[in-house]
């Protein structure tokens, strides 16, 4: 399958997500956001999207997740910069089987957990992997990046 002409990448966005996924036409469909602090809380989770919301210039991707070794937080579409997450799941419902032997007390790198974040996104897109949160399921996530593809455009701080 061809794939159409890829849209314009908006740099200073892309510096910012530490993963994005685009779907099978190449649109922009997942920013995720990958930090390693010690304790993740909503609030804090909020201030980092709306960092990324105040360069996006007018463009948003249909999810947006702040990822920590803690908490996976969701945001579906283009809600304020202030909104609270749509979903917040344990990092560890979702992304458990990509953390075999990591005890859950130990310290996870941004680095590594946004590897782990990579390959949970990319199985999910390339359907090798189905969610196991029924709650991420049911935001149409798995859909919209079915046959899409992954980039790292950017290293977790």
């Amino acid at each position: 399958m061809t794939r159409p002409v890829a849209a314009p990448r908006y740099h200073c966005v892309m510096n910012y997500a530490n993963v994005t996924v685009f779907d099978r036409y190449d649109q922009l469909v997942v920013m995720a956001i990958v930090r390693a602090p010690k304790k993740s809380s909503k609030s804090w989770a909020v201030k980092e999207r709306r960092d990324i919301r105040e360069i996006q210039e007018g463009f948003l991707s249909r999810f947006t997740l702040v990822v920590a070794p803690d908490f996976v937080y969701l945001w579906k579409s283009a809600k304020p910069a202030k909104a609270t997450p749509d979903l917040v799941v344990p990092a560890r419902e979702i992304l458990g089987k990509y953390m075999n032997g990591i005890d859950e007390h130990d310290f996870i790198p941004a680095s590594t957990l946004e590897l782990i974040v990579g390959m949970w996104l990319g199985d999910l897109a390339i359907g090798l992997a189905r969610s196991t949160a029924p709650s991420v399921e049911k935001t149409g996530l798995t859909k919209a990046i079915s046959g899409g593809r992954i980039d790292f455009p950017r290293a977790a701080a």
